[in-house]
């Protein structure tokens, strides 16, 4: 019933407001509760301050850097004042605003002429606390409040009909998301932005959400980074008939340990789970995609490594034999001190064994190097091993995978910690005996009589 009251008071409110006139009157609910209204609520149209709305009227900007940017961008008459009339007249307000110090911005709902919030427009606005929007409008573009770290609120108007994808990315600071009740186009369902009624698209988790999110069953896509930074969410419910989750969907949902993927989804974006502490991804049985090997994520036929859980146990991972590709962002962050790659390798992509800053070896059995890409294994440890077989040690010594590695050594070759190994001679590889091995390739003679080819890591 509030939203009843509400709504007549504001079309009260619009229709006296040619005359710059105030309301100020008695409603008395059936109950007998009777509440005194001098003006709408703040929160449900504005308006704030001055109440003439005429074309020469002055707007009273709260903060003084937003003034100073729209004097500066759209004061038509050289006053060095912004009217509602110079305000309406503003189509598009670009990136003026984009990574600036602006703190409130309640005043943007005047710029009526506007229909579109562009892409970045406000990204990177961390001291930005409230913005209010235009009641025109209709669509509010891709990272449009990316960063945007100290928004306490934000309030989507009636006409908005598009949501782009990571518009609140890194807003981690919101704590209450609310919709215009005559808004048709979304709903809000236990906290949770959908586009289409019945739900179709999940938009947007706010990161004050916790415990379970479970989807409706009509959802079909979940959009680019819609739980980024969800660290109180526990457990995510896909819903079967999800068909698309985009990139970066659920990327820092640090409180998820497992997810199941359903047997309907069909396609997975590009770093979707970057989730500190998950420990394993299921699939329903039933999905001809995607398969699950001991919580590993694989395309069906094994071609692709889609991505390995960084809290999944164990220090050393076999690749899949097979496998051609190993996904951007499959093994990103992760604790792993040994990867094997199979001789089916052929791509590796984007941070794909980025951050491993535990990685000491990699054994990639491919004859001809795989295409890397430059960033495969930016920021992991510098002085992993690469293991290759010997016919290719040249091949990768003049391929990409030299800069990232600097020791590139044959397969046959092991890793050795001096004081692990007792009652062993060391040689040189010109088969002179030492008495104190330093750091390098040596040749082993274990008591057995065995001998091989050793790095040696470490003499402590």
């Amino acid at each position: 019933m509030i939203h009843f009251y509400l709504k007549t008071l504001l079309l009260l409110r619009n229709a006296m407001r040619a005359d710059s006139l105030r309301i100020l009157f008695l409603f008395s609910v059936c109950q007998g509760i009777c509440f005194q209204i001098s003006a709408m609520p703040d929160f449900y149209y504005g308006q704030k301050g001055n109440d003439d709305f005429t074309e020469e009227a002055i707007i009273n900007f709260e903060d003084p850097l937003v003034k100073s940017l729209c004097v500066a961008n759209w004061d038509t008459n050289g006053d060095s004042e912004l009217s509602y009339g110079e305000a309406r007249a503003v189509e598009d307000i670009g990136k003026i605003f984009y990574k600036t110090d602006i703190t409130t911005f309640d005043e943007l709902q005047y710029f009526s002429g506007l229909t579109t919030i562009p892409e970045w427009a406000f990204s990177n606005c961390r001291q930005l606390r409230s913005i209010l929007l235009p009641e025109t409008v209709r669509e509010i573009r891709d990272n449009a409040f990316t960063y945007a770290s100290a928004l306490e609120a934000f309030h989507i108007p009636a006409a908005v009909e598009s949501i782009g994808e990571a518009v609140f990315a890194g807003a981690t600071n919101i704590q209450k998301l609310t919709l215009d009740i005559d808004n048709t186009h979304f709903m809000l369902q236990d906290d949770v932005l959908y586009q289409g009624i019945p739900a179709e698209t999940l938009v947007y988790c706010p990161p004050y959400k916790n415990g379970t999110v479970k989807l409706p069953a009509s959802v079909w896509d979940i959009t680019g980074n819609a739980f980024y930074l969800c660290e109180k969410v526990t457990a995510i419910e896909l819903n079967e008939g999800l068909v698309i989750m985009g990139d970066g969907a659920f990327q820092g949902c640090n409180a998820l340990e497992t997810l199941t993927l359903p047997a309907s989804l069909e396609n997975i974006g590009e770093g979707c789970f970057y989730c500190l502490n998950l420990k394993a991804i299921y699939v329903t049985e039933g999905n001809e995609v995607y398969q699950s090997i001991d919580g590993v994520l694989y395309l069906f036929d094994g071609n692709e490594l889609i991505y390995y859980p960084p809290a999944r146990e164990g220090a050393s991972y076999d690749v899949l034999d097979g496998t051609g590709f190993i996904m951007s962002y499959s093994c990103y962050a992760n604790h792993l001190e040994k990867v094997t790659l199979p001789a089916s390798t052929k791509w590796i992509g984007d941070y794909a064994l980025g951050l491993c800053e535990q990685l000491k070896v990699v054994r990639c059995m491919a004859t001809e190097p795989p295409l890397l890409a430059s960033t495969a294994f930016k920021d992991s440890n510098p002085t992993a091993v690469l293991y290759v077989p010997n016919e290719a040690i040249k091949a990768y010594q003049e391929s990409p995978w030299a800069q990232a590695f600097p020791n590139i050594l044959p397969v046959g070759i092991v890793d050795v910690n001096v004081k692990s190994v007792l009652n062993t001679e060391y040689y040189t590889l010109d088969g002179r005996r030492t008495s104190a091995p330093r750091k390098g390739l040596h040749i082993i003679r274990r008591a057995d009589g065995l001998s091989k080819k050793a790095l040696i890591q470490s003499t402590h």
